[in-house]
């Protein structure tokens, strides 16, 4: 990580990694067992590509087993993994059907529960926006002459996740300028402003390793809300890269302008509840901030 192009783009790596292990190992455990979430988990979206594509399933197969594969939170050491495996099934999704977005979304869609389907969502997502790691197969839906497809076009259900991800497409094409980010975010409907602020943030978690840079251009945001969603951002992705690894969020936190503080410290305690099943686990995390008022938003959320 002392690679500035490796620390930005190594989420790709690992995706690279899982898919090439678990074409040796051939089974979902084996590979998990090895993975973390170093680079934001990628380790784990790549094995269920890899698994997926293995299978080679058809249609009505295939929508039965996808249902399926993450199984139930009690399988999973964390909810941070639990949440990594069906947002790598949204990854899949794409990667199984050359970046079909309306067929991967429908796959999201055949699980019950909303937070599955927004997580399913958010990896079909993130591969159309960013092209995390289709450099081979890139996605026929984004248009350079319309930046706000296809999200534009797409039916209410999707939209939260899809503006919150096409965030990472206005970076894209304005070549990291989050003056340009911030304007494009500023065109979208207003009930999905949030979102794009919001990935404004996270995006700084690969962007840079200046916090003060990450708060800066969080500071680009019109308004205090804004300027705070961006904050949560940047937490969440601190909180998803270096998972068990504090020390991080706490010291952006320092950084941060006093209004933006109580949101950044509660989501370091909603961050902590990813880690652990354990509430008194992420409690004791919380009271290890010196900072005591952080630590009392910390455990406000607990």
């Amino acid at each position: 990580e002392e690679y500035p192009e490796v620390y930005a783009r190594c989420h790709e790596v690992t995706h690279f990694l899982s898919r090439s292990e678990y074409e040796r190992l051939g089974n979902i455990p084996d590979v998990y067992a090895q993975c973390d979430s170093t680079c934001h988990g990628g380790c784990y979206h790549g094995t269920l590509e890899a698994y997926l594509k293995n299978k080679n399933l058809d249609e009505n197969d295939l929508k039965e087993e996808f249902v399926k594969v993450c199984g139930k939170k009690e399988d999973h050491p964390t909810p941070l993994v639990f949440n990594e495996c069906f947002h790598g099934m949204g990854h899949a999704a794409m990667f199984i059907t050359d970046t079909d977005l309306p067929k991967s979304l429908s796959l999201c869609d055949g699980f019950n529960e909303q937070n599955a389907k927004n997580r399913c969502f958010s990896g079909v997502f993130m591969e159309n926006s960013s092209s995390s790691t289709s450099k081979d197969h890139k996605s026929r839906f984004i248009k350079a002459e319309d930046p706000f497809y296809p999200c534009n076009i797409l039916e209410e259900k999707y939209l939260t996740i899809c503006w919150r991800y096409q965030s990472s497409y206005f970076a894209k094409i304005s070549s990291d300028n989050w003056s340009e980010v911030t304007k494009l975010c500023l065109k979208i409907p207003q009930n999905y402003q949030d979102e794009c602020f919001r990935t404004i943030g996270t995006n700084q978690v690969g962007f840079t390793q200046d916090m003060n840079v990450m708060r800066a251009n969080c500071e680009l945001a019109p308004n205090s809300d804004l300027k705070n969603v961006c904050v949560i951002g940047v937490i969440s992705s601190f909180a998803y890269r270096f998972v068990g690894e504090p020390a991080k969020m706490i010291a952006f936190c320092a950084t941060v302008q006093e209004k933006s503080k109580e949101s950044c410290f509660k989501q370091i305690g909603a961050s902590f509840t990813d880690w652990t099943f354990d509430k008194e686990v992420a409690k004791n995390e919380c009271r290890k901030i010196s900072d005591q008022k952080g630590a009392d938003w910390c455990l406000s959320v607990i």
